[in-house]
């Protein structure tokens, strides 16, 4: 639905060497009304017949080993979780010199359960410090804080329900739509989680529901014996 706020098209490039510049992509893009570069990221957005269009330029040497925890761990510290690895597995091929890009998706497609354990472990830690750190601010009655830890703590439990359930996170606008249908939830999930987002809760409120996810979470983990 184009009428939508988080309709758009987005096309991943990945490159070696030197990409093109801001002007020349310009001038390539020469169809394309509104062109925005960031000139803080390899990125450009425009309009194609009122179709907002986002392109993202990487790095092939950027990305990480599939196969390798402690590659895939440095990497994703530096995200906000396995999003970019949802783009890499879940993206239509449109244009490639070579089979790099066929092989990568499928070698994410067949992480290793080492590999899984790992990410659970990095998203639970995580979580804990979240947890903390909005403890702390509901102590402290520290309003901002407490938003931006709880923010953290949300989005950091996604990434480790995902990461349960062997799956690859989506972004932001997608978790949502796909976090209830994962086939390996904590116990009592639903209620807490609709609870945690619920207006009108009181701050010591959220932090014993909070609590009581990383519990159900923690407990869920070891019953797979993740950890």
């Amino acid at each position: 639905d184009i009428l939508d706020p988080y309709f758009f098209m987005r096309f991943d490039v990945y490159a070696n060497g030197q990409l093109p510049s801001a002007d020349m992509r310009i001038q390539s893009f020469h169809f394309a009304g509104g062109f925005e570069s960031s000139p803080f990221h390899n990125k450009d957005r425009f309009l194609v017949q009122d179709i907002p269009v986002r392109v993202d330029y990487k790095g092939v040497a950027e990305l990480p080993q599939p196969d390798q925890p402690d590659s895939l761990v440095r990497f994703i510290s530096r995200e906000e979780g396995t999003y970019p690895m949802f783009r890499i597995a879940e993206s239509q091929l449109i244009y490639s010199t070579s089979d790099w890009f066929s092989q990568l998706q499928e070698r994410l497609n067949n992480i290793d359960a080492c590999v899984w354990n790992t990410l659970v472990d990095f998203f639970m830690r995580r979580v804990e410090h979240h947890l903390a750190d909005y403890g702390a601010a509901v102590y402290r009655d520290d309003i901002i804080f407490q938003r931006i830890a709880l923010a953290g703590f949300i989005r950091g439990l996604s990434s480790a329900l995902f990461a349960i359930n062997r799956r690859f996170e989506p972004s932001a606008r997608g978790i949502m739509r796909l976090l209830f249908d994962l086939a390996e939830l904590p116990e009592g999930f639903d209620g807490r989680f609709q609870v945690l987002l619920e207006d009108g809760q009181n701050a010591e409120r959220r932090f014993e529901i909070a609590d009581m996810l990383t519990r159900s979470t923690l407990n869920l983990v070891m019953a797979h014996e993740i950890l």
